[in-house]
């Protein structure tokens, strides 16, 4: 190809270029490989070729059937390329098996020029993703041989054009992913190639092996060529001189459909690596085309390529970027179309995470809206606290992927808001502020929802205590022991008092007046004030207990009062003992009335010895001392409180 060939113009149809490559694709021009490649035989007929096959070692093969001496052993055949046959061999010292490479008789000359460009590139590069080469060297027939490792495994195109095949991930769905990871394998070896100035020139499936175990390996270095001048011994072709076409159209870079209008360099091979994502994203080559000449044609007017929505976003635009006509808007290194891959399986993996959230939000949003008062099971028996545990950490697993990734942010927020709200209808405070707290910039209807609540919550705490407050006052619990004791105290002291005067009266040793009894209920009262400053913090500590001793003193006081008044109107006074007791069984039921109304029972026994009484003449102490005794007693018995149902079952 001459300068004045170059198209030159961004505008040529398909018959210019058609005109343009007709010679082209001419036998004495270019040949075609099997898998598509076009080189040109300027490339592969080289003088040098006889020159460099002289100073090669001698390799001898012997076959393994025989027992003749030799190093390597010539086995079964692997496969065949474009140039050369690959066959299994055997290295006798290291026993391990190696794969032979020679070239193919039925391509002559060419094939050896090819073969032994390959073996000079490929040994220049020792990349875990690039097959190693051995050694290189010429058999008997003066053939040059390459002994690299042995390969176990299929080529890329394979696996692309067999979706059943046993080394595919089994899900549909994880297939993309476990391409793009080989891709990122790939872009591997192309920055090694590069940092040592060569590059591939086609990259394409069927140049990529895959291992039995998942090991990738770029093969066919038959084109690279150097991207700059040097003076190493490589005699690879420099980038900036090629002017000839070569590669396989439906992958070319434009560059290299027209050599002549933009020099080849390391973004051609980012192109490449472009076309092969695309065809991993919709299962096409990047330049489709009926012949040859129809894709190189595609291929110099590349445009950007409208993706199906099910592509992800960020792969269609890397993509693009990979594949643009202008080699400066592309990606300017191997190395940052990588990070752009990688970039997007990470968030893809995090969009995986926010999807599977989002379910979970959905299931969440449904319990809380069938009864935001309670938890509710989902139809897996997943209650709503755990359904939002699962939710969030789900959204803040997607972040910890990709902490820009704007659904997952939304979704974590939207969920968190929702689950403030949820707490507030249940009125549980601290769980809404808990999750309120980790809220940047939360909505003001959940601060002022919030607010509301504190308030609402703080207004009964307040009316809560002061019924707890009021029940505290009434309760007649605290005390309990010490009003027991004063009324056995009072029964065995009305006991002794009435016996002890009846028995003086009897034996005519003193007679009790009113003046004796109103002095004895005197000191009864000093007695039992005395009593009460002691005890003063178990008898008075509440309401209940005041009002008892209140009531106490009360008695002591009418008893004094109407005792006065009988005496002063010259009642009998052996009567009025008998009264004494009428009158205490009608106070036991005035004050039981408002304080325990169990405590009337006491008063029977009160009213039941005044009925005795009168049935028992010159006998009132004793029935007084005796009826009053059990009447106290019973009091006493009386005055304990009854523990609470709660109590009762075990709880505090």
């Amino acid at each position: 190809m001459s300068e004045h060939d170059s198209i030159g113009d961004s505008h040529a149809t398909l018959e210019d270029f058609t005109r343009r490559w007709t010679g082209a694709f001419d036998e004495t021009a270019v040949f075609t490989t099997d898998d598509g490649t076009i080189v040109p035989r300027s490339l592969i007929e080289s003088a040098e070729t006889t020159e460099q096959l002289k100073t090669l070692p001698y390799l001898p093969l012997v076959s393994q059937k025989t027992d003749e001496v030799g190093e390597l052993e010539l086995g079964e055949t692997l496969g065949k390329g474009g140039m050369g046959v690959v066959r299994l061999g055997r290295q006798r010292g290291l026993r391990r098996e190696v794969a032979i490479k020679c070239p193919r008789r039925d391509r002559g000359n060419q094939a050896t020029t090819a073969l032994l460009r390959e073996a000079l590139a490929g040994g220049a590069l020792e990349h875990p993703n690039i097959v190693p080469i051995y050694t290189l060297g010429r058999s008997d027939d003066g053939e040059p041989l390459i002994v690299m490792k042995r390969i176990q495994g299929v080529s890329w195109r394979e696996l692309l054009d067999s979706p059943d095949h046993p080394l595919l991930p089994k899900r549909v769905a994880e297939r993309l992913q476990w391409h793009l990871e080989l891709l990122i394998q790939v872009c591997n070896a192309l920055r090694f190639a590069h940092s040592r100035g060569i590059l591939h020139r086609d990259i394409k499936p069927d140049n990529v092996m895959i291992g039995d175990f998942g090991e990738v390996y770029v093969l066919d270095w038959g084109l690279a060529a150097a991207d700059q001048r040097t003076d190493d011994e490589l005699s690879l072709p420099v980038a900036s001189a090629i002017t000839e076409l070569a590669g396989t159209p439906g992958y070319m870079a434009p560059e290299m459909a027209d050599p002549l209008e933009a020099s080849i360099d390391r973004r051609t091979d980012v192109y490449l690596l472009g076309a092969l994502l695309h065809e991993l994203l919709t299962g096409e080559v990047r330049h489709p085309g009926k012949t040859p000449v129809a894709q190189i044609f595609a291929s110099y007017h590349t445009k950007p390529y409208v993706y199906d929505a099910s592509v992800p976003e960020e792969l269609a635009e890397a993509c693009n970027r990979a594949t643009a006509r202008d080699k400066e808007q592309r990606y300017q290194s191997v190395d940052e179309l990588r990070e752009a891959i990688v970039r997007a399986l990470r968030h893809g993996a995090s969009r995986e995470l926010t999807a599977e959230a989002e379910t979970r939000r959905e299931q969440l949003e449904e319990l809380i809206h069938a009864d935001p008062k309670a938890h509710r099971a989902s139809a897996e028996g997943v209650g709503v606290q755990q359904t939002f545990i699962e939710c969030r950490f789900g959204y803040q697993q997607a972040l910890r992927t990709w902490p820009e990734n704007p659904q997952a942010k939304g979704g974590l927020r939207a969920v968190m808001h929702a689950m403030v709200e949820y707490e507030i209808a249940r009125h549980e405070r601290g769980s809404a502020a808990a999750l309120l707290a980790q809220i940047d910039d939360p909505e003001p209807k959940l601060l002022a929802a919030m607010a509301e609540l504190k308030k609402s919550q703080h207004e009964k705490a307040r009316r809560f205590e002061a019924l707890e407050a009021i029940e505290r006052d009434i309760d007649l619990k605290p005390g309990e022991r010490a009003r027991q004791w004063f009324a056995f105290f009072v029964a065995i002291g009305w006991l002794i008092n009435n016996m002890s005067w009846g028995m003086l009266a009897r034996y005519g040793l003193f007679q009790a007046g009113y003046g004796t009894y109103l002095a004895i209920d005197v000191g009864y009262a000093a007695l039992c004030g005395a009593l009460v400053y002691a005890f003063r913090s178990v008898v008075l500590q509440n309401a209940a207990n005041k009002r008892l001793v209140a009531i106490g003193f009360s008695a002591m006081a009418i008893f004094a009062v109407v005792w006065s008044f009988e005496w002063a109107t010259g009642q009998p006074f052996r009567a009025a003992i008998l009264r004494s007791n009428l009158l205490m069984g009608a106070i036991i039921p005035a004050t039981a009335l408002g304080i325990a109304p169990r405590l009337m029972g006491s008063a029977l026994g009160f009213l039941g010895t005044y009925g005795v009484g009168l049935l028992l003449p010159g006998f009132e102490f004793e029935v007084s001392a005796i009826g009053g005794f059990l009447s106290f007693s019973c009091l006493a018995l009386l005055l304990k409180v009854p523990d609470s149902p709660s109590k009762r079952a075990g709880n505090p």
